[in-house]
């Protein structure tokens, strides 16, 4: 192939571009584990069961809301999920790394890997609902 000189893209080049650009970040939370962070690794990263990772804050009224529904749903399920719950001001480079921008925000991880997330509160019954597939 002979080069023409011609260095405009071809507009369906440019699109997947974007797109493939726009989903980078949601990529590199599914498949990289935060760096140098042993707890988080042990707790969430290794752990045999599905967990629920809540990333808040003691200022923040809904993230308060939420702590009873997820005690109860932590005590109804015990040894089908775990639950962690993350203070964004004592962990900020997991929060950073998960791309936390408000809280409270919510992750499902199983067998290592971020299946899913959704920010602010929910009811056990909705937090139920939104992970039950993966562990029942």
């Amino acid at each position: 192939m002979m080069y023409s000189g011609n260095t405009r893209a071809h507009p369906a080049l440019i699109l997947v571009a974007i797109l493939f650009g726009l989903a980078l970040p949601s990529l590199r939370y599914a498949f990289t584990t935060p760096p140098d962070d042993f707890w988080f690794q042990v707790r969430v990263i290794e752990n045999q069961k599905p967990v629920i990772v809540k990333f808040g804050a003691d200022w923040c009224g809904p993230c308060r809301a939420m702590d009873p529904e997820l005690a109860r749903l932590r005590s109804r399920y015990s040894g089908k999920l775990d639950v962690v719950e993350i203070d964004i001001e004592e962990k900020p480079h997991l929060a950073k790394h998960y791309g936390v921008s408000g809280i409270p925000r919510i992750f499902l991880f199983k067998d290592g890997r971020l299946k899913k997330s959704r920010t602010g509160y929910a009811s056990q019954q909705e937090l139920l609902s939104w992970s039950k597939s993966y562990f029942e």
